[in-house]
């Protein structure tokens, strides 16, 4: 372990005093990035949303010979956009304290992919439900409502027992946080926004 480059991130309650490793006192952060996932102190996933908005468009950069390509039929570039792209953007999302300031992050990425994707601008005055049919998507909000949905019901069938079942969080655990947002909207299947078959739990 390199002391120079390690830090720690503490949840509440705080714990006096320091870390010292190797005579080195490691620094205490507000924000840790591991696995690709960015933790808070506060529990907030703004930053995480922000850095996962990061991935997602540097993977459509990678795309973008075949996404923005106009001989590419529209339905290969829906699929390679919600196979290859969305993905990046869902990754760790199942835990996520959902807020409005996120699902607006995650929105604007995903109508800012979709209209360059189909090489329309705001200026062009077309709606998002508009893009969306044409792209074959639906809204990225509601498929991030089902990822968690799907995930909390992988937990109540999980055997008690097993660790990983309680989290005390600030927001009393993505688990109560994931029992609130279920029906508020019902699964939301692409076939209605152009998708030749529905999305599957």
């Amino acid at each position: 372990m390199n002391p120079s480059k390690t830090e720690y991130l503490e949840l509440d309650p705080q714990t006096p005093g320091e870390i010292e490793l190797d005579g080195t006192i490691l620094p205490r952060t507000t924000e840790l990035s591991y696995l690709g996932s960015t933790m808070s102190i506060t529990g907030d996933t703004t930053a995480e949303a922000a850095a996962r908005a990061n991935a997602t468009w540097l993977k459509w950069r990678n795309c973008t010979g075949v996404m923005c390509d106009r001989k590419m039929p529209r339905h290969l570039n829906s699929k390679i956009y919600k196979t290859v792209i969305r993905p990046v953007a869902f990754y760790g999302s199942q835990i996520w304290a959902m807020t409005k300031k996120v699902e607006n992050t995650m929105n604007v990425l995903e109508m800012r992919i979709a209209r360059w994707s189909l090489g329309v601008t705001r200026l062009d005055r077309i709606p998002n439900d508009v893009i969306r049919h044409k792209l074959g998507i639906a809204p990225i909000t509601e498929k991030l409502r089902e990822g968690r949905l799907r995930w909390y019901g992988h937990v109540k069938r999980q055997d008690p027992k097993q660790s990983g079942q309680k989290n005390n969080g600030p927001d009393g655990g993505w688990q109560e946080t994931t029992w609130k947002t279920k029906g508020l909207l019902p699964r939301h299947s692409e076939e209605e926004h152009g998708s030749s078959r529905p999305t599957r739990w």
